[in-house]
């Protein structure tokens, strides 16, 4: 699960990068497009986009069944998704709103209601938290679907203006989205997150993650093929169209994706020789390397270099994502190498503990 995880936190930069430059917007073309500009839109859109968020969650749900089957677990479970939700709070505020540990944290206290639940419980509550909120979703933008725009649109020219020029005017910017992002969590994205944990508890009692049992290779990669085909068809809809419409499906699609990347870790695992060492040590260092994914870019987008925000193309943040990766999988084997626990990862232990002493 720690290689997994580490696939998964990795992968979370090549989409939040884009909206710690620009939170609101996300990634606007200019109006005369970079020409690989289409096949990293295509690339993201198909094997990125949503896919590592929805992995990140059924991790998460997964974790939760082996926390909670420990003496006292669930106290502790619900200390720790407590003070989670605390470490979202000031993320989410001080560095970027774009945060997913409030999230999270909010969606795990409602997994940890069916923890306990029979298989076919967790089977018809994953299913309707994952369909319900997606349709919502989709119903919504083929009703008022969202136009695409470049960087010559009046939209974009006027974000540009309203760019902080301070830490003080970014750190106000952050607390107003992301009170609105918080009361929009319980409306939709709770739930669809909720479910997805759900789905992890239901794969870890089935074995999904563990190295020594055989999963549905076959079914898992017929459904991942379906996914990628109907990904590609709505990518090209929405281009030939000129509008965003096809996100609320992609929620859906992006499950299938996701859990065949579990395959993928996994048959490597199998085969190499060190079990992806570098990949573990990310993981289990995922807390501290999120927090310092935000903290690095976000200073770098907005007081170190905020000309990227408006000349960056996808080649750019590609490029970035990659050789970023490259850093953190060798920061974290040099780590792990001195450490057992990142900084934060400690600190969140400590807390939850201290707190548990109180009860």
């Amino acid at each position: 699960m720690d290689a997994i995880r580490g696939f998964a936190l990795l992968g979370l930069l090549s989409m939040n990068m884009v909206h710690m430059a620009n939170f609101e917007l996300g990634y606007v073309p200019a109006q005369t497009a970079h020409y690989l500009d289409p096949f990293f839109a295509m690339v993201n859109s198909i094997f990125f986009d949503g896919r590592f968020r929805s992995l990140f969650a059924v991790l998460f749900g997964a974790a939760l069944c082996i926390q909670t089957a420990k003496s006292d677990g669930h106290s502790l479970a619900r200390h720790r998704l407590t003070w989670l939700m605390v470490f979202g709070v000031v993320h989410g505020v001080l560095i970027w709103p774009g945060d997913i540990l409030f999230n999270y944290a909010l969606s795990g206290f409602v997994a940890l209601r069916f923890v306990d639940a029979s298989n076919n419980k967790l089977n018809r509550y994953a299913i309707g938290f994952i369909l319900v909120p997606s349709i919502a979703i989709s119903l919504l933008l083929l009703i008022d679907p969202e136009p695409q725009i470049n960087r010559s649109s009046e939209i974009y020219l006027e974000f540009l203006q309203q760019i902080p020029a301070n830490y003080l005017e970014l750190l106000t910017l952050n607390g107003l989205y992301f009170v609105i992002i918080s009361l929009l969590i319980p409306v939709i994205t709770l739930w669809y997150t909720a479910g997805l944990m759900l789905l992890g508890m239901r794969l870890y009692r089935s074995g999904m993650f563990d190295l020594a049992r055989t999963e549905p290779v076959h079914k898992i990669n017929l459904f991942a093929v379906v996914a990628i085909i109907l990904s590609f068809v709505g990518f090209v809809l929405e281009r030939k169209l000129g509008v965003e419409f096809f996100e609320g499906l992609d929620w859906i699609l992006a499950v299938p994706v996701a859990l065949f990347y579990v395959v993928v870790i996994k048959a490597a695992m199998r085969g190499a020789k060190h079990q992806l060492w570098s990949l573990q040590c990310v993981g289990r260092l995922a807390l501290s390397l999120y927090l310092l994914q935000s903290i690095v870019f976000v200073s770098y987008f907005y007081f170190i270099n905020p000309s990227a925000i408006s000349t960056w193309d996808r080649v750019d943040y590609f490029s970035a994502f990659i050789i970023a990766s490259i850093i953190q999988l060798a920061l974290a084997v040099i780590y792990c190498k001195l450490f057992k626990q990142g900084p934060f990862e400690k600190l969140l232990k400590v807390l939850v503990l201290r707190r548990a002493r109180y009860d």
